[in-house]
């Protein structure tokens, strides 16, 4: 595993994913399944090569274990969802673009050092939107082999 020293910094407009919600991170693979299962339903993708899980609160739930991921594709702003799927606007905002390399597996090593990036510069907080967490972002022509790399976006805000 590795994670490249400094993020890239990056502005992004707003932008919608739709997809599949996962409420328990262990359950993430099956996730993932259900949403190749359902990928000709959802119309509007703008990249069918680009997956992205975005971590955010769920309006319904506070404290321990109100965090969900929406695991789906980037679609035009004005889609219907499909019954059974969710969508979310993740609003524009400013975003550190941390990449990892290697294992899925190894994924908290690289939160674990993303922490120790903000930490170490408190003239930069993790900017949390209302209800924005991290966003992962999956390329899917590359293989899937132990160097296998994607991006994680978190918000920030320079004070």
């Amino acid at each position: 595993m590795s994670t490249e020293g400094s993020p890239k910094i990056v502005e992004r407009g707003s932008f919608t994913v739709v997809g599949v919600v996962c409420l328990e991170p262990p359950l993430m693979i099956y996730a993932w399944i259900a949403l190749a299962a359902r990928r000709d339903e959802i119309e509007g993708i703008e990249d069918p090569h680009m997956l992205y899980g975005v971590w955010h609160r769920t309006p319904d739930h506070e404290g321990p274990g109100s965090n969900a991921c929406l695991v789906g594709f980037q679609v035009a702003e004005a889609v219907d969802v499909p019954d059974g799927l969710a969508a979310y606007t993740v609003p524009a905002v400013r975003f550190a673009a941390f990449k990892h390399r290697g294992h899925i597996g190894h994924i908290g090593a690289t939160y674990d050092r993303i922490g120790t990036w903000f930490r170490a510069r408190p003239e930069v907080v993790a900017q949390r939107p209302p209800g924005v967490g991290a966003i992962e972002v999956y390329d899917t022509r590359q293989p899937i082999a132990g160097d296998y790399e994607f991006t994680i976006l978190e918000p920030v805000l320079w004070m």
